[in-house]
């Protein structure tokens, strides 16, 4: 059985966690903007295609928590 300072630990691990993600997805989506959302060029439209990928990944990790 856990005792209520490992459940407490394991709760702040998640929060920093969560964190990271929301961090991460909004320094994304702030360099999409600057890009745009398609890019003029192929080397724009494969980041923000990468870009786009990284956040939704980030948003399916956030839906683990």
């Amino acid at each position: 059985m856990k005792s209520k300072q490992e459940d407490t630990h394991h709760s702040h691990l998640g929060d920093v966690e969560k964190n990271k993600l929301l961090a991460e997805i909004n320094y994304l989506n702030s360099r999409l903007k600057t890009i745009g959302y398609t890019g003029d060029c192929a080397y724009e439209k494969k980041l923000s295609s990468f870009y786009q990928n990284t956040i939704s990944n980030c948003q399916q990790k956030l839906l683990q928590y």
